[in-house]
């Protein structure tokens, strides 16, 4: 008998994080495949079918919403929700929309189902009256046949609802040259087809169709190629100007001190060393002594140091360790630990702001200094703010969810009670 490696693998902290985010909310039923493929049909109804379903499939990856999830490392989703799914109208609709009111509920496989995805599924799903696959089916099945599912006797079960997907395509050519490679190949055999071909017009248009799938393929991963990259663009930027915030105020609050440095000393004397003038020499020293004059008069002093730059330098830290702190938060599960992280940052972007006024107002620093130091700050803080906008609207919608789902359960919690109220009614004796 073989034997299997059964020890059991570490996990990173990624993995459980995927899992609890996964497992976080019930499954939810989307519309925006429904809505988008209803679009596409309406538009193409002149066309030969293979045409419209490509057509619908370019369209479909061209519009439905896109999302990467934290922690992921390999991406892609038909739905928004980790655990979502999409409908199909064209296959059959008649089932769902007769559980509408009861698919959050039901015992086996509940899905949670927003007002709004009900309202666009209904308008969706009226175009497919009389043209989906399952009635099809239905059509050509006898009487006999349709009494014996009405009974239960057997059922196609799927493959009468849905799409077939016990299918196995070719995944290694696809690895192997791509869609692009695949997209060629189509170019090629159209290059050959002639008009006076038996199946030219079957031919031509089923080549078309397969380069206009492959460009639809590669566009919907340049979407997620584009999305990625404007992900990390946000977070590397932010992080970066945090880092260079906190650079720049450990420089700007250095402790100056009286003394002449060596460095001084050795540069004066270099320049005086130059001049064969006396009045030459007495310009220069002139000039020097205004110089560090100016020097002397600006800069921290220990006690100004410990009274407003010790508190200035730990405040661009917090702001460092808060925004990495907010990027490791995950996001489905702790957008509230998230979003109180970036207040943290826009509070900390604050108060700095009103550090630097004070020593400005105090002499401390140069009115030039302040403004290169609050660019600093103000780049951090308005990264920030985008950054809690949009999350802070990602977690009203969360809630607002949750909250809907707790709304149901707790309506049909009452719909019971009130059944079993009512059902014991009927069932006492009559006094």
């Amino acid at each position: 008998m073989a034997k299997y490696y059964t020890e059991e693998i570490p996990k990173t902290e990624r993995i459980p994080k995927l899992v609890a985010h996964l497992y976080a909310k019930m499954p939810e039923i989307e519309s925006a495949r429904a809505k988008l493929i209803t679009e596409s049909y309406k538009a193409t109804e002149d066309r030969p079918i293979v045409m419209r379903r490509a057509l619908a499939f370019a369209h479909i990856l061209d519009n439905i919403p896109i999302i990467i999830r934290e922690d992921e490392l390999v991406v892609g989703s038909s739905t928004i929700a980790p655990r979502g799914c999409q409908t199909y109208p064209e296959f059959s609709y008649q089932w769902l929309e007769a559980e509408f009111d009861t698919v959050a509920t039901r015992k086996a496989d509940p899905f949670y189902i927003a007002e709004q995805t009900k309202k666009d599924l209904l308008e969706a799903d009226a175009y497919w009256k009389g043209k989906t696959t399952s009635e099809l089916a239905t059509a050509l099945m006898t009487e006999e046949t349709k009494k014996a599912m009405e009974h239960n006797i057997f059922t196609p079960g799927n493959y009468f609802y849905n799409g077939v997907g016990h299918i196995t395509v070719q995944y290694y050519k696809v690895l192997a040259i791509g869609f692009g490679g695949i997209r060629k190949e189509a170019e090629e055999e159209l290059s050959r087809c002639h008009f006076g071909d038996e199946n030219y017009a079957a031919k031509n248009t089923f080549l078309k169709a397969v380069i206009i799938s492959c460009d639809a393929v590669i566009h919907y991963a340049e979407r997620y190629s584009a999305l990625a990259a404007e992900m990390a663009e946000k977070e590397y930027l932010l992080g970066n100007r945090a880092r260079e915030l906190l650079r720049y105020t450990n420089q700007a609050t250095r402790i100056v001190s009286d003394d002449v440095s060596q460095r001084d000393v050795r540069a004066i004397i270099k320049r005086i060393a130059e001049l064969d003038d006396i009045r030459e020499v007495r310009s220069v020293c002139s000039v020097v002594t205004h110089q560090l004059d100016e020097k002397s008069n600006e800069g921290f002093t220990k006690s100004k140091f410990r009274l407003y730059g010790e508190d200035m330098r730990q405040i661009a830290k917090n702001i460092v360790r808060d925004v990495h702190s907010a990027n490791n938060k995950h996001f489905q599960t702790e957008y509230d630990a998230r979003l109180k992280k970036i207040d943290d940052v826009l509070d900390g972007c604050t108060l700095l702001l009103e550090y630097i006024q004070i020593c400005v107002e105090e002499h401390i620093i140069s009115v030039k200094k302040s403004g290169v130091w609050t660019k600093k700050v103000t780049d951090v803080k308005y990264m920030a703010a985008s950054w809690r906008k949009n999350d802070g609207g990602r977690a009203r919608k969360l809630r607002e969810e949750a909250q809907a789902q707790a709304d149901k359960r707790q309506v049909e919690v009452v719909k019971a009670a009130i059944r079993q109220y009512n059902a014991e009614r009927q069932t006492r004796p009559k006094q």
